[in-house]
């Protein structure tokens, strides 16, 4: 059978606790429905223009990327599924070993957690990156044509459609003037390439990712895996690296800010009082007031509270982090589950119960449960 030519793959195994509490680490916010669908969703949406996209995830989260190519009618074949979550080079190396017996094979990577406005373009810049990918026998990177001076995003320079510098995550005063250049972009984390390139790259610069798969099962292999990223492994060491520049809109939706600033305020009815610029998210059924107090973000879960003030809202990983320290689950679940049989909720608990609303897809099933210091009733 002749080999595709182009595969898109999504990665889509990320930890997902920069949006908390909106998103937890059991569900990140690729599946979350933030907007008016899923990331994830809509990251397939605009892929499907190349054929099925093929999903690649964790163990952990592979029954929630699977219910998202049943619910985009994709074959759960097209699911790719990691040991272990242990960063981008050790995907991307995976992805290598799989398809090692089709190296002309152009594939491109792509988050599965970002906003990206009109397809058209997309789908044209696409196509021109593998037009370079085959052509130019190079790894191919999009860039965007930075709006505004942050620290949240890597920098890429570029001469003459090669990139020629890497700068990760600037100060803010950094950012400041390197947006004022003409040949600076926001490196968007998409990359496209053939299978040939890739492992290539891999042998020359950090063969390990390689030769850990070699007479090893691939369970064996990512135990020998470092957790490092595939920019840090591979792409800041080449010299052969080509450029399109992005005519679409994006976002990486690192940060609530980044969220409010693409889709603008309140998502319900807000009152302020000797106050200003105070945006609610989520809390769509409650009215909320604000007195006295000027640039705060309000996310409000069902478990859940956070209030920041805008512009601080990258330090949610922080508060994550000591939440995981003091052993609070909301850090990691949240009251609402997807399975890949369908989805649970917590309706209450306390120490001795727990009520829970079960929903079951058509077609999908649970299995029995027996407990031995505990009883389930159901309704």
């Amino acid at each position: 059978m002749k080999a595709p030519q182009f595969v898109p793959i999504i990665l889509a195994g990320g930890s997902g606790t920069r949006l908390w509490p909106v998103s937890r680490m059991s569900y990140p916010k690729q599946f979350c429905e933030l907007l008016d669908d899923t990331l994830l969703n809509k990251t397939i949406h605009r892929l499907q223009e190349f054929g099925s996209p093929y999903l690649l995830t964790s163990k952990h989260l592979a029954p929630l990327s699977e219910r998202a190519l049943l619910e985009n009618k994709i074959s759960k074949e097209y699911l790719l599924v990691e040991p272990e979550a242990k960063n981008t080079a050790a995907a991307i190396s995976y992805l290598c070993e799989l398809y090692k017996d089709q190296p002309d094979t152009i594939v491109g990577i792509f988050p599965s957690d970002h906003w990206v406005e009109n397809h058209k373009k997309f789908t044209a810049d696409i196509t021109k990156a593998i037009q370079f990918a085959k052509s130019n026998k190079s790894l191919v990177l999009i860039g965007v044509k930075p709006t505004s001076p942050t620290s949240a995003y890597g920098y890429i320079e570029v001469n003459k459609n090669k990139v020629s510098q890497f700068i990760e995550k600037p100060s803010i005063d950094q950012a400041k003037i390197l947006i004022s250049k003409s040949n600076i972009f926001w490196n968007s984390g998409i990359f496209i390439a053939s299978i040939g390139f890739l492992r290539s790259s891999f042998e020359t610069y950090s063969p390990k990712f390689i030769q850990a798969f070699v007479g090893k099962s691939v369970q064996d292999a990512y135990k020998s895996l470092p957790k490092n990223s595939f920019d840090f492994e591979i792409v800041e060491k080449l010299d052969n690296i080509d450029f399109v520049q992005a005519s679409f809109e994006w976002s990486d939706l690192g940060s609530w800010d980044q969220l409010i600033e693409n889709y603008g305020g309140s998502v319900a009815k807000t009152y302020e009082v000797d106050a200003k610029n105070n945006t609610v998210v989520t809390s769509r059924t409650k009215s909320t007031g604000f007195i006295g107090v000027n640039d705060l973000l309000v996310v409000d879960t069902k478990d859940a509270l956070l209030i920041s003030k805008k512009g601080e809202t990258q330090k949610v990983k922080l508060l994550v982090d000591k939440m995981i320290l003091e052993n609070d689950r909301r850090a990691i679940d949240p009251v609402k589950e997807l399975r890949g049989w369908g989805e649970f909720c917590v309706l209450e608990e306390e120490d001795t119960f727990k009520v829970k609303k079960v929903k079951v897809l058509s077609g999908q099933s649970i299995s029995y449960q027996s407990h031995k210091s505990r009883q389930e009733h159901w309704i």
